[in-house]
């Protein structure tokens, strides 16, 4: 992430080379300012080296790590990691990992700070066409990058779950309730949750192991989702995500039994959801053709609204 001072500060603490001749960290360090990764030939294989390229890489990993899981990853002792985020001025692990999260949190998610930092014009049509382009490359990656078998396997476990259980908070509210909706027309018991009134506890508390629960949650991730995926888990009750968050080292992920990534970097100050909505299409247009009922489901859903529809007379007839 560019600009990351935390980053900037390991990038910079790495020796760049510990071949014979050349001092370690005289010769070739990279700067944080110059903001360049570091190639194979031009960072210390050493201790500190490996741990300035792995925070680097990995740095959005790094909030959910402990010291010891930094440690394996880089084939280093747990002293050394400390010692190391020592040497770039923390006062311990835990205080390094808050501020690279909250950097990370203002950068990739804070509506100001993208406000701030965002393209400026006067130019409405540029704007749009900004936004088509992002949002068109949003929905093909997105696309592009959605597993075959995973979103088959995630269909056939939601038509053998007892109950279906869909969850979302604020702007994930209304991408939960868009696929809630779908899949009441689709499967026999689906529930979408909105933890009003801190009710997530009363409703949860009697989900099953034979149950699904499908978890909506962008990068602004409330504690609520991560405290409900660890509930979960804990009581063996499968629950797979839809997210636009990056890695699988998380505490929403990790236990999760499937993970839907959408692509969702927006031109201004907002993400754009419209790449998450295709995903929620894509899979329950992969539903329909899992479910064997649902041909007679939707016959009987679409009788039901026809009495409700403005294009139909009172006996649900169009």
């Amino acid at each position: 992430m560019p600009g990351t001072k935390a980053v900037d500060k390991a990038r910079g603490a790495g020796p760049s080379t510990d071949a014979p001749g050349g001092a370690a960290g005289t010769q070739g360090t990279s700067t944080g300012a110059q903001g360049r990764s570091p190639g194979p030939q031009g960072r210390s294989t050493g201790p500190q080296g490996r741990l300035a390229a792995f925070i680097e890489r990995e740095y959005a990993k790094i909030p959910f790590m402990s010291v010891a899981e930094i440690a394996a990853a880089c084939g280093v002792g747990k002293a050394t990691v400390s010692r190391f985020v020592q040497r770039l001025g923390y006062e311990s692990f835990r205080t390094f990992k808050e501020e690279l999260q909250d950097e990370i949190y203002v950068k990739a998610v804070s509506p100001a700070a993208r406000h701030a930092a965002g393209r400026r014009t006067a130019d409405v049509q540029a704007i749009l066409e900004w936004h088509r382009e992002r949002s068109l490359a949003n929905v093909r990656s997105t696309l592009d990058e959605l597993d075959a078998g995973t979103v088959a396997q995630l269909c056939s476990d939601l038509f053998q779950a007892g109950r279906v259980y869909v969850y979302g908070l604020r702007l994930s509210y209304g991408l939960a309730f868009n696929l809630g909706l779908y899949l009441q027309q689709l499967l026999p018991d689906v529930r979408t949750v909105d933890g009003a009134g801190g009710t997530v506890a009363d409703t949860f508390g009697g989900a099953l192991p034979s149950d699904h629960v499908l978890i909506v949650a962008q990068k602004r991730v409330g504690r609520e989702k991560v405290v409900l995926a660890q509930f979960l888990a804990e009581r063996g009750v499968p629950f797979s995500v839809l997210t636009d968050l990056d890695g699988t080292d998380n505490p929403l992920t990790r236990q999760a039994r499937h993970v839907l990534r959408a692509r969702t970097e927006g031109v201004g100050a907002f993400n754009s959801y419209v790449a998450t909505q295709a995903l929620v299409h894509a899979v329950v247009a992969a539903l329909e053709v899992v479910v064997p009922t649902a041909r007679s489901r939707l016959t009987s859903a679409e009788a039901a609204l026809g009495w409700f529809s403005t294009f139909a007379d009172h006996r649900g007839r169009r």
